[in-house]
């Protein structure tokens, strides 16, 4: 007799491109069909006619995303919706990917359903305010049967703001598709888009242009880079209510012939192909840092803000700098521009240390990060949360 599949709906906020977002198209893609069944839902898609680039991809998996417009708690509409795609798909478990709509998936699902909920952690804060901490208390002590963290620092924020128990939490990295994310992507046809020959130095990011990221300082450091290597280019990669600001400041700093800003780019690999140093520059906020990981399978020399869960993926000196601050803090409002400048400076005049750093690099995502291991790990969880 054939075993009933077990139903999953992953709940998230919107399907726009970001860190949580990837990881839910992840799952999606490479969980076990013969086993599972997924859907998705995405709570708070203000205007389901706007194009969210993931919900696309993930439709063309042939998995049902649904895209409500809850707009505020007693949105009747949107609940009823909501309830009804449960009951349509069967499903079994709600598994919550992003503030709020973690606490409001779980929320319907446990008291309208009875269902089995959990919800992956992916960053170490929440906004402001008592009525976001009472949801998030609620959460972890008693709307969640079970927590996904994805590093040391989204462990800690669980247990020490919101009182979650240590036996809730199960400790599951990000991964990356180290296929896909590879040293043998060319990066040629960027450069050509760029108007860069491959004798140009490129240093790059790859982040949401919000303040946590911190590319201020990129831009800073950039400045102090071209004092020493005037031919060095810079590219920034994002999208988020900063990026006008952030053209401003590059203005400002004179620099605008000299560092290239672009949107939301689904050619990550072939970015990542055309630039030869990844700088990464998040300050405060980061759970994880997928752009890390992606970086280091394409085989990209890295060096980032000691601060947050970076020295979890990056060993200083081995896959990557650690420059500054030179003690490891949980998080930072500054970093100084003239000692992160100074690492890029030591990579650009070193080629080898910096091709080795980028080997090691490789050779660690491949071990560590792999999909394989976030997927059946997942899978895990889900079996032994159907077996209680």
């Amino acid at each position: 007799m054939t075993q009933r599949k077990i139903h999953i709906l992953y709940v998230i906020d919107t399907l726009f491109i970001g860190g949580a977002e990837q990881h839910v198209a992840t799952l999606c893609k490479h969980i076990d069909k013969e086993k599972f069944h997924v859907v998705v839902c995405t709570l708070f898609s203000r205007d389901p006619n706007l194009h969210e680039p993931l919900a696309n991809e993930i439709r063309a998996l042939g998995v049902r995303v649904e895209q409500l417009a809850m707009c505020r708690w007693r949105d009747r509409q949107a609940i009823t919706q909501f309830l009804r795609l449960i009951d349509e798909e069967h499903i079994d478990i709600v598994h919550g990917h992003t503030i709020p709509a973690n606490f409001w998936g779980c929320f319907m699902a446990k008291v309208f359903r009875r269902r089995k909920t959990l919800y992956t952690c992916h960053q170490p804060f929440f906004n402001e305010g008592l009525a976001m901490w009472l949801q998030q208390l609620a959460l972890n002590t008693f709307l969640a049967d079970c927590i996904i963290s994805i590093s040391e620092a989204t462990t800690q924020f669980c247990q020490t703001s919101c009182y979650a128990s240590s036996k809730k939490i199960i400790k599951i990295p990000n991964a990356v598709d180290t296929y896909r994310f590879r040293p043998e992507v060319s990066g040629t046809a960027v450069r050509a888009e760029l108007g860069l020959p491959d004798n140009v130095p490129l240093i790059g990011n790859i982040g949401r242009y919000v303040p946590e990221k911190g590319y201020p300082f990129f831009i800073e450091t950039a400045a102090k880079v071209l004092q020493q290597h005037p031919d060095a280019r810079f590219l920034m990669v994002g999208h988020g209510p900063e990026h006008d600001k952030l053209k401003r400041l590059i203005e400002e700093f004179g620099l605008k012939d000299c560092i290239f800003t672009t949107g939301p780019r689904r050619d990550i690999p072939e970015i990542l192909g055309a630039i030869d140093i990844f700088l990464f520059t998040s300050i405060w906020g980061e759970g994880f840092g997928i752009s890390l990981i992606e970086a280091m399978a394409a085989g990209k020399p890295i060096i980032a803000a000691n601060a947050g869960p970076t020295r979890e993926i990056i060993e200083d000196g081995v896959t990557g700098l650690l420059p500054y601050p030179k003690t490891w803090v949980q998080e930072t409002n500054y970093l100084d521009a003239g000692i992160m400048a100074e690492a890029v400076d030591s990579l650009l005049r070193n080629p080898s240390i910096s091709k080795r750093l980028g080997q090691e690099a490789r050779r660690q995502a491949v071990k560590r990060f792999s999909i394989t291991t976030l997927i059946k790990s997942t899978e895990n969880v889900y079996l032994k949360m159907m077996k209680r």
